[in-house]
């Protein structure tokens, strides 16, 4: 949906299977020296090691990239655009 929405052209679509296939997919498809998987589970390092990616957890990628980390659907200051402008217009008229 994301890409969708941006109009952005999705080069390896799920298809008909699951990311196992789409995964090997990339694979066979990407020429690039380095495959890197991010994942979260037990079962993505499985994926990775399989289809022969190297396998980030997500915090490894973060430091690595020199990323800040945050809870899931919450922003490092503190909302989303609508708290945003909420706190500047309380802000100004002070």
């Amino acid at each position: 949906a994301f890409a969708r929405e941006r109009g952005v052209e999705n080069d390896y679509a799920l298809r008909s299977w699951d990311k196992w296939g789409t995964l090997g997919d990339v694979y066979t498809e990407a020429d690039t020296p380095r495959h890197v998987f991010v994942g979260t589970t037990s079962s993505d390092r499985r994926l990775a090691t399989h289809v022969g990616f190297e396998f980030r957890t997500v915090r490894e990628a973060a430091e690595k990239a020199g990323w800040e980390l945050a809870e899931p659907g919450r922003s490092r200051d503190g909302g989303g655009v609508v708290d945003r402008l909420r706190r500047i217009v309380t802000d100004r008229l002070r």
